[in-house]
């Protein structure tokens, strides 16, 4: 049950997943009790559907209660209560709490490092997630000199194609644009699009979403029009590989709709006759 609602919740089926995680999450209270393994799986799950929806009062209980009781089941340093800890402080990402974020990656990240035979995938995980608690606090150099490092540390340990390396990229191609460093941000995003497209296929979800974000950057940096290119045909991409009412299919429609009047608004200036 914890794995189907899992699997609703990243197809889009958000009712759904908070329907099935709900009665699961009761169903281990009542027969495996608080402690157990398999209702704290259930309990993060819940939150994360939760923080998926826009819930976010109720998500950020749940994340923080979750953390609570798997430091009591399991100590402070045990690998559960260190993931627990870590979804607690992305969700206080996610409602602007940046310095509790950063507190709480630093401390982990801390512990991992410090930890022979600690997975490297996991530190970097991580790692990744502070670098967007520091961008959110304003901490970009921070961030991006992070990222860098992130990057090669993965590509070093897990090859250029590893979905983290990659992932590294992403955020790095984030971080550089949010500090005004478009055209590094574009040529990092052109990459990451054409790295997805080798690996995974043209159809693949993650593929879709570089070329909405590559797309994007094109937006932010005033090339309109090679914006309005790229994204002309991903709506219909998303939708036909995930559905109309999937989150990233009415996210690709909002951003083409934005970019289109952006268009519009910039030929209809151009046409204007000048004194």
């Amino acid at each position: 049950m914890n794995s189907l609602g899992f699997c609703y919740e990243i197809a889009g089926r958000l009712d759904k997943a908070i329907e099935l995680h709900t009665t699961n999450l009761e169903n281990c209270l009542r027969t495996l009790g608080p402690d157990h393994q398999i209702t704290l799986y259930a309990q993060i799950n819940l939150a994360s559907a939760y923080r998926s929806v826009g819930m976010s009062t109720e998500a950020l209980i749940l994340f923080r209660k979750n953390a609570e009781d798997n430091k009591r089941a399991f100590g402070d340093e045990h690998s559960s209560t260190l993931n627990s800890r870590g979804e607690l402080a992305r969700m206080y990402e996610r409602v602007g709490r940046y310095e509790d974020a950063i507190a709480i990656h630093e401390r982990n990240i801390a512990y991992l490092e410090g930890q022979p035979g600690s997975s490297i995938e996991i530190l970097i995980w991580w790692k990744r997630y502070l670098a967007l608690a520091y961008q959110g606090g304003g901490h970009l150099e921070q961030a991006a000199r992070l990222l860098a490092e992130t990057s090669a540390q993965s590509k070093d340990a897990l090859g250029a194609d590893h979905p983290e390396t990659i992932r590294c990229q992403i955020f790095l191609a984030r971080t550089l644009q949010t500090a005004g460093k478009y055209h590094k941000s574009i040529e990092l995003f052109e990459k990451v699009t054409t790295d997805r497209r080798r690996l995974l296929g043209s159809d693949y979800p993650a593929t879709l979403n570089s070329r909405r974000n590559l797309a994007n950057a094109y937006y932010v940096a005033s090339r309109v029009r090679k914006a309005e290119d790229l994204l002309t045909s991903v709506p219909a991409d998303y939708e036909r590989i995930l559905g109309i009412d999937h989150p990233y299919t009415k996210t690709a429609r909002d951003n083409l709709s934005r970019v289109r009047r952006s268009a519009k608004f910039h030929a209809k200036r151009r046409r204007q006759p000048r004194d």
